[in-house]
């Protein structure tokens, strides 16, 4: 899994110049996990994460588990830009998904409910996007994040 620190509002100039170094950006929290920080007009939020980056590990997603810890999400990262969406299959944790372009910009935030059934909903993105970002249902609102704000991102 590739670790990746996520700054909404931050400088672009700082993703430019690690771009141009081939350098990769890692925070790990005291416990060694990946965190991603969120900053905007109503948040500075540390969240602990999880990075799916690869098929198995985004079908996979937060499905048989029963908690999400307020600090913590799962990053999914693919490598070019998606229309894929997001069931809620075998996961009783009510989820806030934002998806994310690759230009770094919020596209869409939509509130997914647990499915536990064979036949669950399907959340489709409007647009193409390249990350997603899965938290606790509400959180996106409750840190005053919202569709346009401006993700960085550095890897």
């Amino acid at each position: 899994m590739r670790r990746v620190i996520l700054i909404l509002g931050a400088a672009i100039a700082a993703a430019t110049v690690l771009a141009a170094c081939g350098g990769e950006e890692t925070v790990v929290s005291d416990s060694g996990d990946p965190t991603l920080e969120l900053i905007g007009a109503g948040a500075n939020v540390e969240v602990t994460i999880e990075v799916a980056d690869t098929s198995a590990e985004r079908r996979r997603g937060l499905s048989g588990r029963d908690v999400l810890p307020a600090d913590q999400g799962m990053l999914f990262v693919n490598d070019q830009d998606v229309t894929v969406g997001f069931q809620m299959a075998d996961t009783t944790i009510p989820l806030s998904l934002a998806f994310i372009s690759d230009a770094g910009e919020i596209l869409h935030i939509v509130d997914m409910d647990p499915c536990v059934s064979t036949s669950c909903e399907v959340y489709e993105p409007p647009l193409a996007y390249r990350r997603a970002l899965e938290v606790n249902q509400g959180a996106f609102a409750q840190w005053g994040l919202g569709v346009g704000d401006s993700v960085e991102f550095s890897e």
